[in-house]
């Protein structure tokens, strides 16, 4: 699955880079692969037990979020893994195993937004 991952990283940052455009990846991490981390609500709490993983899966979708971010890290893509702020959201965040409620949507957006907004203010100051 990684090589698949290394694959699409390479080519679509390498389009952007082509094209001078900007490229940013967002992680996306699943209730099955969270379960264990972060404070469920009632709701997600109601659904983990459907969509649990094995300690094996949990061990792999950890090896491979680790390659991501080494990955993406080490060519200087700029990416974004909401997993260590969803660990401590209490709120409903996944309406299923992985697709977000509404407030999900927001929480994760927040992520991302305090992630890009000092890199994209930074790069419109530059092109000024």
């Amino acid at each position: 699955m990684i090589l698949r991952v290394r694959w699409r990283l390479r080519g679509h940052s390498g389009c952007a880079r082509a094209a001078n455009h900007g490229i940013a990846f967002v992680w996306e991490p699943t209730l099955s692969a969270l379960g264990s981390t972060k404070p469920l609500s009632d709701e997600e709490a109601s659904i983990h037990p459907i969509v649990k993983r094995g300690h094996g899966e949990i061990a792999q979708y950890e090896r491979s979020r680790g390659m991501f971010n080494a990955y993406t890290q080490s060519r200087g893509i700029l990416h974004v893994d909401p997993t260590e702020a969803l660990k401590t959201h209490g709120e409903t965040v996944f309406i299923d195993y992985a697709h977000y409620t509404p407030d999900g949507n927001r929480f994760i957006a927040g992520v991302v937004y305090n992630k890009l907004r000092p890199v994209l203010l930074a790069r419109f100051r530059r092109e000024r």
